[in-house]
């Protein structure tokens, strides 16, 4: 079926949620009280992302083997 790549939390899109977070937390780090904080939004984010983008590439490529 050869590589699929794309989707809504390709690896670019995780490394820039991640570097974004990172970010976030460089600067707003020693000023946010306890609670979930954006690190555990990013992760959520990251992990629903990926599950989504796993099952679009899963289906194109049953799709590009069924046409053969």
């Amino acid at each position: 079926a050869g590589a699929v790549f794309g989707g809504p939390m390709a690896k670019q899109h995780r490394m820039q949620v991640v570097t974004l977070g990172a970010l976030y937390c460089a600067v707003a780090g020693p000023f946010v009280v306890a609670g979930i904080g954006l690190p555990s939004v990013a992760l959520g984010l990251i992990v629903v992302g990926t599950i989504v983008t796993v099952l679009l590439r899963l289906r194109r490529i049953a799709q590009a083997l069924g046409r053969r």
